[in-house]
């Protein structure tokens, strides 16, 4: 598991991988220079896979950041969809453009002239799974037809 957020959902992976009867391995990442050498880790590890556990705004260059994580031949997981659309195997969060334009239309609200303190606060209510299934012959993998039938976006 490659992220800079872990600890905020440490107990939640635990639990999961407990029930799934699964190990983690944790190459944690702390600054942007740290992502080669996790995914030089991953790629000397026993991981079967790789759930990327990342901060989206945070990664200023995703394709630098992605490139590594694929180069591992692990297949890739991600948290938010903007990495898979080039990438990554899946996704699943929130659709991180959808976000940016409701983000816009806040400001165009405030630069009207509406106080910050009178709009409300939102919170994304949906998590999207993403498949990407050029990744996954990449990966010379057959994804379940109920995983692929699942996704909300499938990209070919």
């Amino acid at each position: 598991m490659v992220g800079s957020n872990l600890s905020i959902s440490r107990v939640t992976f635990d639990e999961a991988a407990r029930r799934l009867h699964l190990g983690i391995l944790q190459f944690p990442i702390r600054q942007f220079d740290d992502y080669r050498g996790a995914a030089a880790a991953i790629a000397r590890s026993a991981a079967d896979a790789v759930l990327v556990v990342e901060d989206a705004d945070a990664v200023t260059n995703r394709i630098a950041f992605a490139r590594p994580m694929m180069a591992t031949r692990r297949p890739v997981m991600f948290n938010a969809d903007i990495f898979v659309e080039h990438f990554g195997l899946m996704a699943y969060g929130v659709n991180l453009r959808q976000q940016y334009r409701r983000a816009a239309d806040l400001a165009v609200k405030v630069l009207q002239g509406v106080k910050p303190s009178n709009i409300p606060v939102e919170q994304p209510s949906r998590n999207e799974p993403v498949v990407n299934l050029r990744a996954a012959k990449e990966y010379a993998m057959v994804l379940p037809r109920e995983l692929v039938l699942r996704a909300d976006r499938v990209i070919q």
